[in-house]
């Protein structure tokens, strides 16, 4: 069996859940299509997609204009082929909404794939039971296409792979206190200011790491937030799975303030590697807390509060 999946792989340092697929259907049987735009003709047994506003990432759509349109007109043509054939074409829910603000073009390609694309979708991937009725009513052209509740995997295979970090104690600069770790991606949907401000508040030595990269606005909001407070760092690199491992490896806790999430990667990320979680109540992660129990992950009722952390 051949499955043609948009995207098919993703850079080396990237969220690794869609190595993980491809390595889960390699195992099963099922081999991984590169989807291709511009192809026409050959089909595989069925059209995986993933995130729709994909069509605006990369340089190359970002930098000519109408590329992003031009790339959502050839998913829902490629879609139509395999509804032609009689093949199924299957949605996976990532998100309830982008998680970067679409403006122009970008939105205008979105906008398109949601009136044409996901009207042709057969079948819909949910990662959480408890999302099913928020991203139906959210995406009411997927409401007749057949559901399916898949969770979203640990990713504890993959980072075994990855060495950890030895533990160096320098005994000049050993702090007896709590390290917090933020990583990932720094975005407005992550609330990272409003963590800052609401740990500021505490009186106790702490040392909270922010880690990931971010545009410049998000970026210097987090750095405003910090102001001369020594408690933070912030490192701004994009990090690759070796920094994921050691940041997280040596923290206390790992903290999460998303304003919106639907289903959290990082927080997987997190207990794949032995570290407490933090965040906040959302159905799919209030569904993880029971299932793995407070001690991992202890959930708050927004907004956050000092008394939280």
């Amino acid at each position: 069996m051949k499955v043609e999946m948009y995207p098919h792989a993703v850079r080396a340092d990237d969220n690794p859940f869609i190595t993980i697929l491809a390595d889960g259907l390699k195992e099963a049987g099922v081999q991984a299509v590169q989807y291709m735009p511009f192809r026409r003709g050959y089909l595989s047994d069925a059209l995986h997609v993933h995130w729709l506003e994909q069509v605006a990432w990369g340089r190359f759509a970002k930098r000519l204009r109408g590329v992003m349109v031009v790339l959502a007109r050839c998913l829902v043509r490629r879609a139509r082929e395999y509804r032609a054939a009689g093949r199924p074409v299957v949605w996976t829910v990532h998100n309830l909404a982008p998680h970067e603000s679409l403006k122009g073009e970008a939105s205008q390609a979105f906008a398109e794939l949601r009136r044409l694309f996901l009207p042709l979708v057969t079948d819909v991937i949910f990662m959480s039971g408890s999302i099913v009725d928020e991203v139906v009513a959210q995406y009411p052209e997927i409401s007749g296409a057949v559901r399916h509740v898949i969770p979203l995997p640990h990713f504890r295979r993959f980072f075994a792979d990855i060495q950890r970090p030895g533990v160096e104690i320098d005994p000049g600069a050993y702090r007896k206190a709590p390290v917090l770790a933020v990583i990932g991606m720094l975005r407005p949907y992550k609330g990272i200011p409003q963590l800052i401000s609401v740990a500021r508040e505490l009186d106790e030595d702490f040392l909270m790491i922010v880690a990931g990269h971010g545009d410049p606005g998000i970026c210097g909001a987090i750095e405003e937030a910090i102001g001369s407070d020594r408690r933070f760092v912030l490192d701004k690199r994009r990090l690759t799975h070796s920094d994921v491992v050691s940041a997280l490896s040596g923290a206390d806790l790992a903290v999460f303030n998303f304003q919106s999430i639907l289903n959290s990667a990082s927080v997987l990320t997190a207990l794949s590697l032995d570290t407490p979680v933090l965040c906040p109540s959302s159905a799919s992660l209030s569904e993880i807390a029971q299932l793995v129990g407070s001690d991992w992950v202890s959930c708050f009722d927004p907004p956050l509060r000092s008394e939280h952390i």
